[in-house]
């Protein structure tokens, strides 16, 4: 394996190993949101923010290790109740 790349995974590992902000499986993104109800992008991100004014849906950011090993906040949604 090229000395760079192995580097690089080693990198990533260390990153992802100090990241214990692992969604559970109700936390969702908007885009699979749109997905798993049948929306558009622009469409379910109308009916979040509608649903998060109404207390029906909550927001959290989660840390994510992207593949560059930079740490970034992702928000999630999930349904209250």
């Amino acid at each position: 394996m090229d000395k760079k790349l192995s580097d690089a995974i080693d990198k990533l590992e260390a990153v992802m190993n100090q990241v214990d902000d692992t969604p559970g499986d109700e936390w969702m993104t908007s885009q699979q949101m749109a997905t798993t109800f049948g929306k558009g992008l622009a469409k379910m991100r109308k009916i979040i923010r509608q649903g998060l004014a109404n207390g029906l849906i909550e927001s959290q950011k989660f840390n994510v290790a992207r593949m560059d090993g930079v740490v970034t906040p992702l928000v999630r949604y999930r349904l209250v109740g």
